[in-house]
């Protein structure tokens, strides 16, 4: 509810059973991630999570998971954009990025274990090159 991510589905374009099969896909993922196949079996067998989204439990199929799936694959960039201003606001936290140079500690590796790391420089040149 906090989220709001049902009105937002509905803003982008899902209809009104699209909303409620991807809620429900959603909160039955979280609980019990699994493929198209064993979540709609989990649904349908061991799952009231149709009481919470109203979605009709005698319409889950693995097909009908999957399409869902691939559209809120679709609107992946969309959705997280949201999620994470929505999440944003209500714990009032604010994104930063952290940025660490690995190259000192990379070469201070190489240095101390020197006979690992020609192991390591041939398999890159067989990679590279197939000598």
């Amino acid at each position: 509810m906090q989220l709001q991510l049902i009105d937002y589905l509905s803003n982008i374009g899902f209809s009104e059973e699209e909303v409620n099969l991807a809620s429900t896909q959603i909160i039955a993922r979280a609980v019990y991630p699994a493929s198209e196949l064993e979540t709609a079996r989990w649904i349908q067998e061991n799952s009231a999570v149709c009481d919470i989204t109203r979605y009709p439990i005698d319409k889950i199929t693995k097909d009908k998971l999957y399409k869902s799936a691939l559209k809120l694959f679709a609107n992946k960039d969309k959705i997280e954009n949201f999620l994470s201003h929505k999440t944003n606001q209500l714990f009032d936290i604010e994104d930063k990025i952290y940025i660490h140079d690995l190259t000192i500690p990379y070469f201070e590796y190489m240095e101390r274990f020197p006979a690992k790391n020609t192991t390591f420089a041939l398999c890159k040149l067989y990679k590279i090159f197939g000598v």
